[in-house]
């Protein structure tokens, strides 16, 4: 949704000084340098109106173009496999932990849902279905009780809002949250450390080794109250205004798609 680098809207500060900027243009008590600066704030307002990608939408359209058309994804992004790893083998496990600690049932979501303009794969949901449930929530694993302590001080990353917004829109729900969870790693990524440790400190067994007892502790985290271990941010469902911006914003990405593979299929032609 971002536009992209010199075509920004105005700020919120920006918008404000318009505002203060026109009420002296209307009662006549503005000077040459403040018309310049309305002028400017102005021009800048409109030319925010035209679609321009930005290089991350870009790099996201040509990812899903490159796997829809040649089922190629980018490798590197892949490569912190580990962490995918135990998002994926606790996931069951965070539900239940989730479930616990507000004493209701939370259901795995494995279908893809998907509306004119929007698909998203939601994590977790409460209802009977999918599609008008009355609760749903992205989990994200952390990796360690540092991260999880840092997800609690800094708050939701970029991105992650609009994400879990539009499983809102698409499954017609306003009940909506992102839950970070802490849960233990599973044995399978214990045993690669291990392994690991084992060749830096140059010995066969590392299981009475400190190092090892204290690197394993902290990838085990039942000693900690379940409750100390679910932090859930609710969020806000996307207004009007803003899934009117949206769509607009896919159509045109869609133009742009569009344009990208005429050209594409020109290539060396």
């Amino acid at each position: 949704m971002a536009n992209s680098k010199g075509n920004e809207p105005l700020t919120p500060k920006q918008e404000e000084e318009v505002e203060k900027l026109r009420g002296k243009l209307e009662s006549g008590k503005i000077t040459d340098l403040q018309k310049m600066e309305l002028a400017r704030l102005l021009q800048k307002e409109e030319d925010s109106k035209q679609f321009v990608i930005s290089d991350t939408a870009a790099s996201y359209l040509l990812e899903a173009y490159a796997w829809e058309v040649h089922q190629k994804f980018n490798v590197t992004k892949e490569l912190d496999i580990e962490y995918m790893q135990k998002g994926l083998e606790v996931e069951d496990e965070s539900i239940e932990l989730l479930s616990f600690v507000r004493d209701r049932p939370y259901k795995k979501n494995q279908d893809r849902i998907e509306n004119d303009f929007l698909s998203g794969l939601p994590d977790v949901f409460s209802g009977e279905q999918l599609k008008g449930a009355s609760y749903i929530t992205d989990m994200k694993n952390c990796w360690s009780l540092p991260g999880f302590l840092y997800k609690i001080h800094k708050g939701i990353d970029d991105g992650y809002p609009q994400q879990v917004a539009g499983y809102g829109l698409i499954c017609e729900c306003d009940n909506l949250s992102i839950t970070y969870a802490l849960v233990d790693t599973p044995e399978s990524i214990r045993n690669n450390y291990k392994f690991r440790l084992s060749s830096k400190l140059n010995v066969i067994d590392v299981d009475h080794r400190k190092e090892w007892q204290q690197m394993e502790a902290s990838m085990m985290f039942q000693d900690i109250p379940c409750h100390q271990r679910i932090h859930e941010i609710p969020l806000e469902p996307f207004t009007t205004n803003e899934i009117s911006a949206l769509y607009e914003r896919v159509k045109h990405c869609r133009e742009w798609l569009f344009n990208f593979h005429q050209q594409y299929l020109k290539l060396n032609q």
